[in-house]
């Protein structure tokens, strides 16, 4: 191959991207970089030297793309090589992972995921979500994020407290919002009796399994179960109001008092 490549082209390339002159030594180290691999492994295309500049181009747009936000080169560098790398957009939550990963300690870790973060949103709610989704390795973590912010502060503008907006936007169902209100409220209720979180959990999670499977043949398995009053009280509610949504009724006295007996109270 006759034409090597210059410094003379380098910064010609580099012109033409329109970036700050103060990213033309990351554009150069690139350049050569990407060029040195393109001969090494293809030393026989005509292509390398307009591939190789190509390529550079690509890679310094999404490398300002990150060091605007103010993150370090090492971030930058692996975000911008993930970046060309990547086939679909799904992969854009992988490419910030293997950012994060690529760091030297949990220190620097942990600050280029805020600063991450930082860039997506301001929203404590939001932050908070985030990180748990990208912790847990999900995709789409950004809009799944958005969603629940969205919907916490939904709950929090209705006058609920903190923790039902956060068990309502943990379930969050919208074919089935009443599954959600009946999570959100046995959670609540279980926090305020003192059950952590994992605990509370388990009492939402099985409620809303007992709905769906019917509250009436469900309830000798919840007796065995929960022993509390205030457990009894609330699944008594639960078939109540299970009533009036279903029959748009309310509970007969008597019905009401057999059920009260029935659950021990």
């Amino acid at each position: 191959m006759d034409v090597e490549l210059t410094d003379t082209m380098i910064r010609d390339s580099f012109n033409k991207t329109g970036v700050s002159e103060s990213y033309y030594s990351i554009y150069e180290a690139e350049a050569k970089r990407c060029y040195d691999s393109f001969m090494k492994d293809f030393p026989d295309d005509d292509d390398n030297l307009e591939s190789s500049l190509s390529q550079t181009d690509d890679y310094i747009k999404f490398y300002v793309e990150e060091a605007e936000k103010g993150h370090c080169h090492k971030w930058c560098d692996s975000v911008a090589i993930d970046s060309i790398n990547s086939l679909t957009a799904n992969n854009r939550y992988y490419i910030f992972h293997n950012a994060v990963n690529k760091m030297d300690n949990d220190n620097d870790k942990e600050r280029e995921l805020e600063m991450h973060v930082n860039s997506l949103s301001k929203d404590p709610i939001f932050k908070e979500r985030y990180k748990f989704l990208f912790r847990e390795l999900l995709i789409e973590p950004t809009e799944k994020a958005r969603e629940y912010a969205s919907i916490y502060h939904d709950m929090i503008s209705k006058g609920k407290s903190e923790v039902y907006a956060h068990a309502y936007a943990d379930m969050a169902d919208e074919d089935k919002p009443f599954f959600c209100e009946i999570y959100a409220a046995a959670f609540e209720l279980a926090t305020q009796h003192g059950m952590d979180s994992s605990k509370a959990y388990r009492f939402g999670d099985y409620c809303t399994d007992a709905y769906a499977c019917g509250l009436w043949p469900e309830i000798d398995d919840f007796l065995k179960k929960y022993k509390e009053t205030w457990q009894k009280e609330f699944y008594v509610k639960l078939i109540c109001d299970e009533i009036r949504r279903e029959e748009r009724k309310e509970i007969s006295s008597s019905l009401l008092n057999d059920l009260r007996k029935k659950m021990g109270l």
